[in-house]
């Protein structure tokens, strides 16, 4: 009975390695039963699809508890595939905390008055990369939570395009030498096809209420963004199209 207790333990312990809870698997079969109980003579609360995606909330000898949008229950492991997301290591951070990454360059301006405001709305959080026009640089990026907004100053002058994820349980890792940050729940990326130009304008002399002032057009913008609930993609003031995890992380 000893060398039993000990096998045992040895066998859950080998399955913690591949999984933990809060981890993110997908479905691996055509159809999938989601049971209420780990075994398959239980009842079954439905049917997935492969692909689907599902959060590890429990583990049970081979057996994984899952939660399915509104639902839960008991998927078998061996119809599941880990998603590579899950080796990263999980960031609890703060609306304007940057990811510290060594492929990007950061630059500040401590003289721009110009801004850059983003207001986010409920359901995601999101993670907004600054890119350097013509050079395709990563200039700073940042952290927004969840019906949070934050304003960025010191840009330097220059023009610039937005890449933006958003999700849950946003992770940071090293891969191939390159810093990576993805989110591992409910992930979606796109890259703003709108130029923010961070130029000065031109002085130029005004009257005003009869005294003549030099005056000079600070470049400032303020976005929303929001994710559809329907297909995940963004609702924002700017245009937008989705791209990869790949390309988000150039």
């Amino acid at each position: 009975m000893k060398r039993l207790i000990v096998l045992l333990v040895i066998y859950l312990s080998c399955i913690s390695l591949y999984a933990q809870i809060d981890d993110v698997y997908i479905v691996n079969a055509d159809k999938l039963n989601l049971r209420e109980f780990p075994n398959a003579e239980s009842k079954s609360h439905g049917l997935l699809s492969r692909g689907q995606e599902v959060l590890i909330i429990d583990i049970a000898y081979d057996w994984f508890k899952v939660s399915v949008g509104h639902y839960e229950g008991w998927l078998k492991r061996s119809y599941l595939i880990a998603k590579p997301e899950n080796l990263y290591n999980r960031m609890n951070l703060n609306t304007g905390d940057s990811p510290e990454c060594d492929n990007m360059d950061w630059r500040y301006d401590y003289g721009a008055q110009g801004y850059l405001e983003i207001t986010v709305g409920a359901g995601a959080d999101f993670a907004v990369k600054v890119m350097e026009r013509n050079t395709g640089l990563c200039i700073r990026a940042f952290y927004i939570k969840s019906g949070e907004s934050i304003k960025v100053k010191d840009i330097p002058q220059n023009t610039y395009y937005l890449k933006v994820a958003s999700g849950r349980d946003f992770r940071q890792g090293i891969k191939d030498g390159q810093c990576i940050m993805v989110f591992n729940q409910s992930a979606h990326y796109e890259i703003g096809e709108e130029i923010l130009d961070f130029n000065m304008g031109p002085k130029r002399i005004e009257t005003i209420d009869g005294k003549r002032y030099e005056v000079q057009s600070v470049p400032s913008y303020s976005l929303r963004l929001a994710v559809r609930s329907r297909d995940h993609s963004f609702k924002d003031k700017f245009d937008t199209k989705t791209i990869s995890k790949e390309e988000f992380n150039k």
